[in-house]
């Protein structure tokens, strides 16, 4: 009897144990899953996103020379012209017989002969063939691309006013037609349209651009963005700077500090001609090139999410330089330097910059030492250099040598991440 009550005992504990380990293991799940929550105080929109997915996708599919793509071309222009302060530049050009077009958003208040300093960039057309599950079919193209294309439009509704004339974003059209063997684009390459758009840059434009930065497939529920090959090999310094403006918002789990694929995507064109380009991508989507990459597929969260990590990267961007702009006219207008009120003013940058722009601020903490050893040069001054992957350092330095340490601080790469995966193209 005693045997069988000390069973029935064992059993009773095994199957809480059991019940026990089956809730920590779903209460893990859940805490620890990668679906991007949108900060409490952001002020980007998921519904103003919500409805900008959804009017692209009643369009139909925009495949290019197609009547949906010109009635995205009707779309987005209704939509640039319903924003104050912007305006819309259609660039029209033919490939392999097509006719296609790209779009330029920029400031209304843009000086003629002007380009603006940053660019964000999306492709909106949708390939033809879901090659991926059925050759047949079209890509309804929820994430890729009209995730891109609505990030842009939402971004544009908190770029202050006076920020407007550094800023722009660029639409394309046939990125995503490549590596088709048969149908109507059977042979064309990738990237078409960004191709097009790079080649029309003057030489002054292009040494205007200080960086752009391109958003493909970001509306994946399940968002985890890690380093783009190409962009990290090439302008590692601006992947962190991005990279670190998400970790500051709180989306360090979801702006993973890890390279992933190298892709052929609209930022090549950028790089080749010398441009500081980066791509913001989840190419891990499972519906990728299917029929089923539809509004029931896509999260409008997630599109927020990015949307709030680049709106802040490039509102700072443009604070930033606008302050050392000011800084430096009050330094040429004067006759003579001041070290106390210059290190003053200068200190209030770097107090006021985010951790996002840590080359930025640390340059500056730089200037300010030389500034202040200038006016007393038998002083030695401790410098430190600080980030979240760089370890907190006191080197002390002869003024002589502060020129120097200038140049090493900007030839030292911050410690990458993670391992390369092998190319892919989208």
């Amino acid at each position: 009897m005693a045997l069988i009550r000390l069973k029935a005992l064992f059993k009773a504990i095994l199957s809480i144990g059991v019940i026990t380990l089956l809730v920590v293991t779903t209460a893990f799940v859940i805490l620890n899953s990668a679906d991007a929550n949108l900060r409490d105080d952001a002020i980007i929109s998921i519904q103003n996103v919500q409805d900008l997915l959804a009017e692209q996708l009643d369009l139909g599919f925009r495949i290019p020379g197609s009547a949906e793509s010109l009635s995205f071309k009707d779309w987005v222009i209704n939509k640039v012209n319903n924003r104050p302060g912007w305006k819309i530049e259609t660039q029209n050009f033919t490939f392999d017989g097509v006719s296609l077009r790209n779009f330029l958003i920029t400031g209304a208040e843009l000086h003629e002969g002007d380009y603006p300093t940053y660019i964000i960039g999306a492709h909106y057309d949708t390939r033809i063939s879901a090659d991926k599950s059925d050759a047949t079919m079209s890509v309804p193209g929820a994430n890729d691309a009209a995730s891109g294309i609505a990030a842009i439009l939402e971004i544009m509704n908190h770029i202050p006013q006076n920020f407007r004339q550094f800023v722009g974003f660029a639409m394309f059209d046939a990125e995503d037609q490549g590596s088709l063997s048969s149908g109507q684009f059977a042979g064309w390459p990738w990237i078409v349209g960004s191709s097009e758009f790079v080649s029309r840059l003057s030489n002054p434009q292009v040494e205007s651009i200080e960086a752009f930065v391109l958003l493909d497939m970001i509306g994946d529920p399940d968002l985890n963005i890690k380093y783009e090959g190409l962009s990290y090999s090439t302008n590692p310094e601006l992947v962190e700077e991005v990279w670190g403006m998400a970790d500051t918002l709180g989306y360090g789990d979801i702006f993973i500090d890890q390279i992933g694929y190298n892709l052929l995507d609209d930022h090549r064109p950028f790089i080749d001609r010398g441009i500081s380009a980066i791509d913001i991508i989840d190419f891990d989507f499972t519906e990728h090139h299917t029929t089923l990459d539809d509004l029931d597929h896509v999260s409008a969260e997630s599109v927020a999410v990015v949307s709030d990590v680049v709106l802040n990267w490039i509102n700072t961007r443009v604070e930033n330089d606008l302050n050392l702009t000011s800084t430096s006219s009050q330094m040429d207008s004067s006759s003579e330097i001041d070290t106390s009120e210059t290190s003053s003013i200068l200190t209030d940058l770097t107090d006021t910059s985010s951790s996002a722009s840590l080359g930025r601020s640390t340059t500056t903490e730089i200037i300010t030492t030389f500034l202040t050893t200038f006016s007393n040069p038998t002083s030695i001054i401790p410098t430190g250099v600080s980030s979240s992957s760089i370890a907190h350092s006191d080197v002390s330095l002869n003024f002589m040598f502060i020129p120097i340490s200038v140049l090493i601080y900007r030839g030292i790469a911050q410690k990458r991440k993670g391992q390369r995966k092998p190319s892919h193209r989208l």
